[in-house]
């Protein structure tokens, strides 16, 4: 995920936040990344720490790019959608 990560903040440069759910193994993995222009905004390792939670684990990493693992296969989408929703808010409501 990190790999996939370098590649969007590489390819798409600016205006981009990725919030990626995997599963491997039977366990939930979350990946955020951020565009440098949008660091001051979204902090991508307060966020999957935050929503790490959710799926029973924790998370973290550095304000461009950071992963969470887990537990709780079955709340993978609601941490997605947890996540989503504090972008959302981050973004639209400066």
């Amino acid at each position: 995920l990190k790999e996939f990560g370098d590649s969007f903040r590489e390819a798409l440069k600016s205006k981009g936040i990725a919030l990626i759910g995997s599963i491997n193994n039977n366990k939930p993995f979350i990946m955020c990344a951020v565009t440098d222009d949008l660091l001051s905004i979204v902090n991508a390792g307060k966020l999957v720490k935050k929503i790490g939670k959710i799926i029973d684990g924790g998370g973290g990493g550095r304000a461009h790019l950071a992963t969470a693992g887990g537990n709780d296969v079955k709340k993978i989408q609601d941490a997605i959608n947890v996540g989503v929703e504090i972008i959302k808010k981050k973004i639209f409501n400066k």
